[in-house]
């Protein structure tokens, strides 16, 4: 009889472990706009494919209790992101003023709603201060980041004329500060010179990037989005691509923190209850 309480706290132990599993990629969607009607909004998600060559709209209903985030670049060089909305879940922008690229100063910036109520295939609709005709926007889903204050840090850089090689367009160094955090990267080239989707790769780091939309060569501006977890919170974490020819680099960076553990399922993976553990 005994065996049955032991058999309880293992299944309970398994369930729990599961519920925090690492972070992970799910889907990606984008939109853009290249010299067509000026608005101050623009939009990305949805069921339906939209006129960027590699977009084909969310392919499934998002999860509940997941994180959607991204990245924007508008090619006006002013306006401030004021809001992010996907329709009744909470959502940030961040990055609001954009960061400049150095040839023709694009501006980046960055977004993410959390804890998504899922069931739907949610469109994000972000508020710009001015209007734009020419603009390309991004969005991911990911599993097993924090359902509270996920943001974790962030880097937005606009790099000089580089030539190309590996990890040739890099934010530098910049900090997170918790373990496990799962890490969304941006590329775009602000110069306008990646002629193949062959120009630009995923970094080759102290850790793994996945890349996970792109690079779309359409307008030779070559957008592009990589991803990994990082092991162990860091002060010089890095998101660096790989190119094949010179570039104006416009990067961007968004950090997202793991759920925390539960005070009754230990580091070491025992169940616990009252302080005892009760499995193993």
């Amino acid at each position: 009889m005994k065996r049955y309480p032991l058999l309880l706290m293992s299944l309970l132990l398994v369930l729990c472990a599961s519920a925090w599993a690492s972070p992970a990629y799910v889907q990606s969607n984008s939109n853009c706009n290249f010299f067509g009607t000026s608005a101050t909004t623009v939009t990305v998600g949805g069921s339906s494919a939209t006129t960027c060559p590699t977009s084909t709209g969310w392919a499934s209903n998002v999860t509940a209790g997941n994180t959607i985030a991204g990245f924007v670049w508008r090619k006006t060089g002013s306006g401030t992101l004021n809001s992010v909305s996907d329709g009744g879940d909470t959502c940030v922008a961040v990055n609001t003023s954009g960061t400049a690229g150095t040839s023709n100063a694009m501006l980046l910036y960055g977004f993410y709603c959390y804890n998504v109520a899922g069931g739907n295939k949610p469109t994000v609709t972000l508020t710009f201060s001015v209007s734009e005709n020419f603009w390309y926007a991004v969005v991911q889903e990911f599993s097993g980041t924090a359902t509270t204050s996920p943001l974790d840090g962030s880097a937005f850089v606009g790099m000089s004329t580089t030539g190309g090689g590996t990890n040739a367009a890099t934010t530098g160094n910049w900090t997170t500060s918790t373990n496990g955090d799962y890490i969304i990267g941006g590329f775009i080239d602000d110069g306008g010179g990646m002629a193949s989707a062959a120009d630009v790769s995923a970094g080759s780091t102290s850790q793994s990037w996945t890349v996970r939309f792109g690079p779309d060569v359409t307008h030779s501006e070559a957008m592009v989005t990589e991803d990994g977890v990082q092991t162990a919170a860091s002060a010089t974490t890095v998101i660096a691509f790989t190119t094949t020819v010179g570039s104006n680099p416009l990067l961007g960076a968004m950090a997202f923190k793991p759920p925390p553990i539960p005070p009754n399922l230990t580091q070491g993976g025992h169940l616990t209850v009252g302080g005892k553990v009760t499995a193993e």
